[in-house]
Order: structure tokens, then sequence, then C-alpha cells
């Protein structure tokens, strides 16, 4: 009777740790996971204001380029172009001229998160530049 009452006693305790093991494990899980989830959402937040500190530098940078551009050469060349006396190709130059000044200026970490968000560097640049161009013409910027 002893050896009958030892082993469902073992049996239980058995039972019981194992129970307790699962769910401990289970709450061990649940905690992993919730850290992992806090961290990408750290990641996360963290690519949000990068992005938006390149865009915002992609914009000053936009800025001033085209404007020193208008003072130094493109409101002149668009009077010969319309004159007849200049190809219109030259404005375009200038304007991939912009795109490259802005691009040598921005840092790598600014670059790599303007392409994971935008998938083209070159063209974003290259809309902030016409945007500026337009607002310049439109009488503010």
């Amino acid at each position: 009777m002893k050896e009958v009452l030892g082993m469902i006693t073992e049996n239980i305790m058995t039972g019981a740790l194992s129970i307790a093991a699962a769910y401990m494990a289970y709450f061990i899980r649940q905690a992993a996971l919730k850290i992992k989830a806090d961290i990408a959402s750290r990641d996360d937040e963290r690519q949000v204001r990068l992005f938006s500190a390149a865009a915002d530098r992609v914009a000053y940078l936009a800025q001033i380029t085209v404007t020193a551009t208008e003072q130094t050469a493109a409101e002149a060349l668009r009077e010969a172009v319309k004159a007849g006396k200049a190809d219109r190709q030259l404005l375009l130059d200038l304007g991939r001229d912009a795109v490259l000044q802005i691009k040598e200026q921005l840092s790598d970490e600014y670059k790599a998160v303007i392409t994971m968000q935008c998938n083209d560097l070159d063209a974003y640049i290259s809309n902030v530049v016409e945007d500026k161009v337009y607002a310049l013409k439109k009488g503010g910027c």
C-alpha cells in the first residue's frame, strides 16, 4: 500500500512539475516576444525619425542649391532658351547637377534610409528639387 501511495504521489508531483514547467516556458516565451516587439517598435521609431531628418536635410539642401543655381545661371539660361540662343538640355543638366550636389552632401546613413523608404534616391532628390524650383517660380520657397 505504501508503494502504491508513493507511486501515486510521485506521479502527481511529476505531473505538477510538468505543468509548472510548461507554464514557465509559456511565460518566458511571451516575455521574449514582448521584448522583441518593443525592440522592433523602437527600431521603427528610429527609422521614422531618421527618415524625417533625412527628408528635412534634402529639402534644406535643395532650397539652397535651387536658390544658388537660380541666382547664378538658371534665370539667364531660361531666357536664352526662350530666345532660341541655348538648348533646353542645358536647363535639364542644371537639374541633374543640383541632384548630384545634394547627393554629395548627404551622409551615407541619410542616403540609405531614403533609399530604403523611397527605393530611388536620385528620383526622390530630383522631385524635391523640382518642387523647390516650382515654389521659387511661384514666388515662395
